[in-house]
């Protein structure tokens, strides 16, 4: 009797044994399974939404990657990154991850910390920072200055609309609205090979900006300078498409004139800015002058002093013709060569023409806006007279035909017209302009 009892213990112990190895096997098993779904990288932790303090944000039943404990010194938002990823269609499942990271040393003051947003492995969100190494925390402020923005904001739209040149909207207000400078966001950024190149995650796109002529547009110093000084910005105008060119004469002014152009900037336009010399010949005529370049339109030859060239000669009149165009040139270092002439009140003559090494462009509508001041009479007229190739002459010095034009811009938009200054309308439409020649459109 007492010999059956050891034997039926030993059979039970073994039993037990066997149970718990097989659950010991199972463990591992299921451990190993885990792990291979889930692509466990080093140096994170995969978190489940039971445990996580983020839970409330995740999809039932979600897995995410989180960062271990080196990384979550840093403030950065996380919960922000990890609700991008929730909205993203498609995150239901069980393979979204938050933070597969990357570490660079930008230079001996900063790194850079670029973090990887996945979705079933696909990753559809890059956010990167930097990191200063003195203080060993995250920049705040904006590394970036207002010309990257404007680069970043004209490559996206150039690019798109070339793509998609047979959809209206990438020709409309609410994709140019969508799309300025002051609206578009920046995601993340990579540096390398003296670029830097950022990511815009609404439109899916890695812009690579040069830091040999951005650089110094940085706002934090990492050792890049550029004494590039006229920074026009990708912009595409559709051959196709009606095109309409405002023409500006007799400033520059130094408020008037700026109105313009962050409103043409808005929408994707340009404009040629016919300027009189001596009236551009002052510090804040030159200011003028760069916010002019730089906001991709033309600076156009005016004369001098707005004397009447058919009544010149000699000296007098080699100097009303090019000596602005001179001014400019070595104001921008060279950089930039002024390539069209608007004689003063359209007066020429042949032998005129003949002397002059430029293009003359004329117009083929004119508000007489000069005339009217009335901003409902020069709008009026404006509308009237635009058609496809149009040039339109009027006068930045007045503060009627600045607000008429900047109430009609959207309506031009609306219409269907792209507003270019005109020596990107004549490129974009493959017509020469060629010295001693005289163009009233561009058609």
């Amino acid at each position: 009797m007492y010999r059956r009892r050891r034997r039926r213990v030993r059979v039970d112990r073994i039993f037990k044994a066997l149970i718990a190895l097989g659950f010991v096997f199972a463990l591992a098993f299921g451990a190993l399974y885990y792990l291979s779904n889930y692509h466990f990288i080093p140096k994170q932790l995969i978190v489940d939404n039971q445990s996580s303090k983020l839970k409330d944000l995740s999809p039932k039943n979600a897995s995410v990657l989180y960062y271990d404990s080196s990384f979550k010194k840093y403030d950065i938002d996380y919960e922000g990154m990890f609700k991008t990823l929730k909205e993203h269609p498609g995150s239901e499942g069980r393979n979204m991850r938050l933070g597969q990271y990357e570490v660079k040393d930008i230079n001996e003051n900063y790194k850079e910390i670029k973090y990887k947003l996945s979705v079933n492995n696909e990753v559809v969100n890059t956010y990167s920072f930097v990191i200063d190494k003195n203080t060993d925390s995250v920049l705040k402020e904006d590394i970036f200055g207002e010309n990257i923005y404007k680069y970043v904001s004209g490559y996206i739209r150039s690019t798109l609309k070339q793509q998609h040149s047979d959809d209206d909207y990438y020709f409309s207000k609410d994709f140019y609205l969508k799309t300025d400078y002051e609206s578009i966001q920046i995601d993340g950024y990579r540096f390398a090979d003296d670029k830097v190149y950022i990511q815009n995650n609404e439109f899916n796109m890695e812009i690579p900006v040069d830091l040999n002529v951005y650089g110094s547009d940085l706002n934090i110093d990492l050792g890049y300078t550029s004494n590039v000084l006229v920074k026009q910005y990708p912009r595409f105008v559709d051959p196709n498409r009606k095109i309409l060119c405002l023409t500006f004469d007799d400033g520059p002014h130094d408020t008037f004139t700026n109105e313009l152009l962050r409103e043409l900037e808005r929408y994707d336009g340009s404009a040629t800015f016919y300027m009189v010399g001596r009236r551009a010949n002052n510090e804040k005529g030159h200011k003028v002058i760069f916010d002019v370049l730089n906001a991709g339109s033309e600076v156009g030859n005016h004369s001098y002093t707005h004397a009447s060239l058919v009544k010149l000669s000699g000296d007098a009149l080699e100097k009303e013709v090019y000596q602005f165009s001179r001014d400019v040139e070595q104001l921008t270092n060279g950089e930039y060569k002024v390539k069209t002439y608007r004689v003063p009140y359209g007066a020429f003559s042949p032998a005129l023409k003949e002397y002059m090494e430029y293009p003359i462009i004329q117009w083929n509508v004119d508000p007489e806006d000069w005339k009217a001041r009335d901003i409902e009479v020069v709008k009026q007229r404006i509308l009237e007279g635009a058609k496809d190739g149009g040039i339109i002459v009027l006068h930045d010095i007045h503060p009627e035909t600045k607000q008429a034009v900047l109430d009609l811009i959207p309506t031009l938009i609306d219409e269907g017209y792209q507003l270019a200054s005109v020596v990107s309308a004549a490129d974009a439409r493959g017509i020469p302009l060629e010295a001693h020649k005289v163009y009233y459109g561009l058609k």
